[in-house]
């Protein structure tokens, strides 16, 4: 490989991680070391809420629950990985395409938050080496009151 080319190819991936580390920081709603490990799928779902199991244990999200759901590319080195971050009253639940349940997770939440745009995914995955970092659900301050 020329060694220019295999510089620039370095940079890229180097800014890539950049602009991925400086989205988080400036969310600051979860840190990069805060992540929950080890989830290995995603199930249960009903019109309450759904489980993520993790390597020993598993915990129980209520849709209600949810204040926030982020969602982004993380590079994977020949592929793009989307992944969500779950702000909830538990704390923040990190899940990814690649788990078992993804896709019905994605159906349910659209079904369960009106507010997620029904097309984020398809945002989310266009331009490559992009993280293209986006919020699709927020629960409005108001979520509950009288007005």
């Amino acid at each position: 490989m020329n060694h220019n080319l295999y510089t620039m190819t370095w940079l890229v991936r180097l800014s890539s991680q950049i602009g991925r580390i400086s989205d988080w920081a400036r969310m600051n709603w979860y840190s990069l070391h805060g992540s929950p490990q080890g989830v290995i799928r995603v199930d249960g779902f009903d019109s309450g809420g759904f489980s993520v199991h993790h390597e020993s244990s598993a915990t129980t999200i209520k849709w209600t629950e949810i204040s926030k759901i982020c969602a982004f590319k993380t590079d994977q080195i020949t592929i793009d990985r989307i992944d969500a971050q779950i702000l909830c009253t538990s704390g923040v639940v990190s899940i990814h395409e690649h788990l078992p349940g993804w896709t019905t997770f994605v159906e349910k939440s659209k079904e369960a938050l009106e507010a997620i745009p029904g097309d984020w995914e398809l945002e989310i995955i266009q331009p490559p080496f992009a993280s293209n970092f986006t919020t699709i659900y927020e629960q409005s301050s108001h979520h509950g009151d009288v007005i």
